[in-house]
Parts: structure tokens; C-alpha cells; sequence
């Protein structure tokens, strides 16, 4: 018995992750049998590249609409096996950009007419079934931005829709909740000194002028939290100031925010980033862990000082998570 198959509803994303991984193997064997050393999980990037390289991780992953760290991770290794290769961005020398080597333009001369035939026997395939299943995918990839499966099962089990939650980047207009935040962040855990208050006061000067970004999360409207990424020479960035009100916490939005300040560090061509963090606070620590980071020596100190409460925790941009 299809244990699977009897579920229906309930079962629809491992049916249709079952149904993949089918489909995975057997291009696999294809590509095997004809030759051709390629995983097809690299299809996606190896034909957004052919189409136009070099390309960002961030702005594949936008293409692709996949996230930075499964962009991240294929990209690590495609560059392994040599069909990609990392090369400066024409604007700014610092940006790091992805574009197919000689043996990737090879390999994607290759397998062009081999997927031009998987391309036409999927559509035999899908017309034996008698629906226009490209037309029924798409409708429900519709429906889902509308309203995420998270947010349908939500609403049916909590009788109310889930808290939403929105990341957007810094204005003038935010410099009073940067203020209220940061100044909130610091007090909680150390005493404010006056290099704190400069920051607090001009995070524009200190900041932003520097090259650094600084995001806020609201929840249902409200502003929670925040985070700034700092620049430092040589390619070297600096999360700080991960704050979220205790009462927006457990909702996942230090999380959402360390993956975004992740993203615009790769954007504004940082090669490391680190952050200090008091070993006490044990789910900021796990936080961190579960993006890459690992302890690392104290920085020079032209890059930082070290709050002697802190230890320093260090991510390789291209490194995965």
C-alpha cells in the first residue's frame, strides 16, 4: 500500500517532492549515460548564467526567486568543480560576481539540445495526462503568493490570520526607532558610553556614509527590531545591534534579519563579516552558528574593540551555512 498516495491532501508536498526526485533520477541517468558530467541541480544556474554573466548570488537568487543560502551553497559547488568561477564586478573591483568558465560554456553547449529534448518529451508526457499542468502550476504558485500554506493552516488552526512580518532598510524618518532600538539594545545588556551616543545620535555619519546598511523588521505595522552592518577595511563588515523587542521574539525575525543583512553585505562586496556576542546569550550564539559563523580570534585593532563580555564570531562570505 501507498501509504503516501492514500494521505492525498496531506501529503501534496511529498508527493510532489516524490514526484521530483523521480524525475531528478532519471535525468541524471540521461546525463550519465550520454556522457555528460553534470548534477542537474545545477540546471537553474547554469542556464540563468548562460543567459546573462556574470551575475550576482543576490541577484540570482532573485532571478531564480530561490534563497541567498541555496544559491549560495549550489554556487560553492559549481565552483569546486570548475564550471563557474568568481570574477570583480566592472562598477565596483570589491564585488565578487559569478560567471561560467570555459569548461562551463562547454558543458552548457552540450546538454542546450539535450534539455531541448527533455523539454519536449515533458510536454508529451504532461499532454498523455490530459491537463495543462504548467497552467495548474502556475495558478497555484499564484494562490501561495497570495496566501502561503504557513498563513492558510494558520488561520484554520488559530481562528485569526498570523502576525505579519515586513524588513525594510533605513530613512530619515526611521532615526527615532533606530534611536529607541539601539539605545534599547544597549542598556539591556551594557552600560551606554559616549561612543555608543554618537552612534545613536548619527547612525547616517557613522553608518550609512561608511558604506554600511541599517534594517528594521515590523510586525502588523509595528516597528521590533533592528540590525546594522558596519563597514571596516579590507572587505570586512560588522553585524551589530541585533535587537527585537521581547515581545516579537520567537517569531523567526532574527533570523529573517540576519539572512538579509547577510545578502547586502555579498551585495556590497564584503569578503568576511563577524559580530561580537556575550557567550551568555546562548540563542543569539545558535543563532549565528546556524548561518556559518564560527569563534574566531579578536580582530586588529584598527577593526574593532572587543567588549571584553564578547567573543568574536567569524563567516567566510563564501562559505555556506
Amino acid at each position: 500500500m501507498d501509504i503516501v498516495a492514500t494521505l492525498q491532501e496531506a501529503a501534496i508536498a511529498t508527493r510532489m517532492k516524490r514526484l521530483a526526485d523521480r524525475l531528478w533520477k532519471d535525468v541524471t541517468q540521461l546525463y550519465s549515460e550520454l556522457g555528460i558530467e553534470c548534477d542537474d541541480r545545477w540546471f537553474s544556474m547554469l542556464y540563468a548564467l548562460q543567459l546573462k554573466s556574470p551575475q550576482s548570488i543576490t541577484g540570482l537568487a532573485q532571478n531564480l526567486n530561490l534563497s541567498h543560502t541555496a544559491v549560495n551553497q549550489l554556487s560553492k559547488e559549481m565552483l569546486k568543480h570548475r564550471v563557474i568561477e568568481t570574477v570583480p564586478s566592472e562598477e565596483d573591483k570589491r564585488k565578487r560576481l559569478l560567471s561560467l568558465t570555459v569548461k562551463g560554456q562547454d558543458l552548457v553547449a552540450s546538454l542546450l539540445p539535450v534539455w531541448e529534448e527533455i523539454r519536449k518529451a515533458t510536454r508529451s508526457w504532461i499532454s498523455e495526462s490530459g491537463y495543462d499542468v504548467m497552467a495548474i502550476i502556475e495558478r497555484l504558485e499564484r494562490l501561495l503568493d497570495d496566501e502561503s500554506m504557513y498563513e492558510r493552516a494558520w488561520t484554520r488552526i488559530k481562528g485569526e490570520p498570523p502576525k505579519k512580518i515586513v524588513l525594510f532598510e533605513y530613512t530619515p524618518a526611521m532615526k527615532k526607532h533606530y534611536r529607541s532600538l539601539y539605545r534599547k539594545f544597549l542598556s539591556d545588556r551594557y552600560r551606554i558610553e559616549s561612543a555608543d551616543e554618537k552612534l545613536i545620535n548619527d547612525p547616517n555619519r557613522k553608518i550609512l556614509k561608511k558604506g554600511g546598511s541599517i534594517i528594521f523588521a515590523s510586525l502588523n505595522d509595528e516597528i521590533v527590531g533592528t540590525c546594522s552592518l558596519m563597514c571596516h577595511r579590507n572587505a570586512v563588515m560588522e553585524i551589530t545591534g541585533l535587537f527585537v523587542l521581547e515581545h516579537a521574539r520567537g517569531k523567526k525575525i532574527g533570523s529573517a534579519m540576519v539572512e538579509k543583512i547577510l545578502a547586502e553585505a555579498v551585495r556590497s562586496g564584503a569578503e568576511r563579516v563577524y559580530i561580537q556576542i556575550d557567550p551568555k546569550l546562548k540563542p543569539a550564539v545558535a543563532l549565528f552558528r546556524k548561518f556559518g559563523f564560527k569563534p574566531g580570534p579578536k580582530a586588529k585593532k584598527e577593526l574593532m574593540n572587543v567588549n571584553r563580555y564578547s567573543k568574536v564570531y567569524n563567516r567566510n562570505l563564501t562559505d555556506s551555512p
